[in-house]
């Protein structure tokens, strides 16, 4: 796939200007957005309006445009997937030990913070504060992250977009709990197939480093702790899939996609252990409240 420099949205000076930004890279929210920043227009639709109006609308007849680049991405995001990378190198045993013996210092409340710590198993503390240091790197990811449109194909609807709207909301998972108090949900994307009701649930994720060809375990972690929302739990299927992308000098480009289904035994099993690992050690922390940090106590 051909990388693309991101470029800067056009002038904008009307309203009208702003309604024809296309819609594949653009949300309504951004839009309203746009004009309260511009012409101090007043919002008129809420996320939680938009999503339950297209969760139930029939978009069958929406023209939708896509480019040979959306082909591709959507080949592999339903297909094999692809990766240069070799299997993970810690085993689930591993994982789970480290789980139990680690001191447990985590945030409870969203499944962000669930993968987080699933990914503190197997990545040392000075190589997260390595990785995370320095604002302009910061900048370059987010950046780059934004500048990812979601993938086009006519036989399926955009039904949420958590990446590039904050006013998405996100969604209560009671079957994944921690002292009684459900863990919420953000996923980057979430498509419909407007045929038969599959649901696909694809994550953006930037990276330089080669992706294991069964993924980061905090990622399939992630993916599967979306499918547990209630709101496509009577969906016929739910497709879970990774974009990788590398972000280096704002030249981006897809490196490797990964897929999983929600009612693959195996990734239930191994991601069950592990959130049941993360819900044992917080709930023999002390919590303050269902959405604070969880710090281990004394003995």
């Amino acid at each position: 796939m051909t990388s693309r420099k991101i470029g800067n949205p056009p002038p904008l000076t009307r309203a009208d200007e702003i309604d024809r930004l296309p819609s594949d890279r653009y949300s309504r929210g951004e839009k309203r957005r746009l004009k309260q920043l511009l012409h101090g227009e007043p919002a008129v639709e809420t996320w939680q309006d938009q999503l339950g109006r297209d969760w139930g609308a029939n978009q069958a007849s929406r023209a939708v445009v896509v480019d040979p680049a959306d082909a591709a991405r959507w080949r592999y995001i339903l297909g094999t997937g692809f990766s240069s990378g070799s299997a993970f190198e810690i085993d689930l045993a591993e994982l789970l030990r480290r789980g139990l013996d680690k001191p447990f210092k985590a945030k409870v409340g969203t499944v962000s913070d669930f993968a987080d710590w699933v990914y503190r198993l197997y990545v040392p503390q000075k190589s997260i504060a390595g990785l995370r240091a320095g604002s302009s790197a910061e900048l370059e990811i987010e950046t780059a992250r934004q500048s990812i449109r979601p993938p086009a194909r006519e036989a399926w609807e955009l039904v949420y977009r958590g990446l590039w709207d904050s006013e998405a909301p996100s969604f209560e998972i009671p079957e994944l709990n921690v002292k009684g108090v459900p863990l919420r949900g953000k996923p980057d994307l979430v498509f419909r197939e407007k045929k038969t009701g599959r649901i696909l649930i694809l994550d953006i994720k930037l990276t330089e480093h080669r992706v294991p060809r069964d993924g980061w375990p905090n990622v399939w972690a992630q993916l599967w702790a979306y499918s547990k929302v209630p709101m496509w739990r009577d969906a016929p299927e739910v497709i879970l899939a990774a974009e990788f992308w590398s972000y280096r000098s704002l030249n981006i480009d897809i490196t490797a996609t990964l897929n999983w289904k929600s009612s693959d035994p195996l990734l239930n099993h191994r991601a069950r252990l592990l959130f049941d690992c993360y819900k044992r050690r917080a709930e023999k922390s002390s919590v303050t409240n269902g959405r604070g940090t969880v710090d281990e106590e004394a003995g």
